[in-house]
């Protein structure tokens, strides 16, 4: 009970945008002693609170543990922390591991518009290396798939910088 109490209280805090307030809770509720798959979701949110803080270094443990413990059904967590984990690698200049994890967003997606973020992933390794026509590809590739996606604003950048940078002007 005392596992549940905590580990909802982090959940709680975590939606009233009180961040502090929920690691201290859902890292009191990963001390508690009970089974380890039953803190996999806390695993996951511990590791989301500290990346969105840009507290990447901190939440990889929790998310390497979050992602050994979801279940395979568990699908939405299972990519989000695939793509948390590939950023990681990429802000750590681990290239070719943050490409694997995009990949898998890629592969594992039960639906096309599932893919983009996979795609966006690469897109920004792909940039890192100055492949400007790959960016490009890319880039069409997530807007065909997802015309809503999440983060249009850098997509533009990326195909702007990529068109100027090949001098692909029409």
């Amino acid at each position: 009970q005392r596992f549940d109490c905590l580990r909802l209280s982090g959940f709680s805090y975590e939606f009233l945008a009180h961040p502090v307030n929920a690691l201290n809770y859902l890292q009191d509720a990963l001390m508690q002693d009970v089974e380890e798959d039953l803190k996999r979701h806390t695993y996951f949110e511990t590791g989301k609170i500290l990346f969105v803080r840009n507290r990447s270094l901190e939440a990889k443990p929790f998310l390497i543990r979050a992602l050994a413990l979801l279940l395979p059904e568990e699908l939405d967590y299972r990519q989000s922390t695939r793509y948390y984990l590939g950023f990681i690698a990429f802000f750590e200049g681990e290239y070719a591991r943050a490409e694997g994890y995009f990949r898998e967003i890629i592969a594992a997606a039960p639906a096309p518009v599932g893919q983009a973020p996979g795609y966006f992933g690469l897109a920004h390794i792909h940039y890192q290396h100055k492949d400007f026509q790959e960016v490009i590809d890319l880039c069409q590739q997530i807007i065909r798939l997802d015309a809503q996606f999440y983060d249009m604003e850098t997509i533009a950048y990326f195909l702007c910088k990529s068109y100027m940078e090949l001098a692909l002007w029409q």
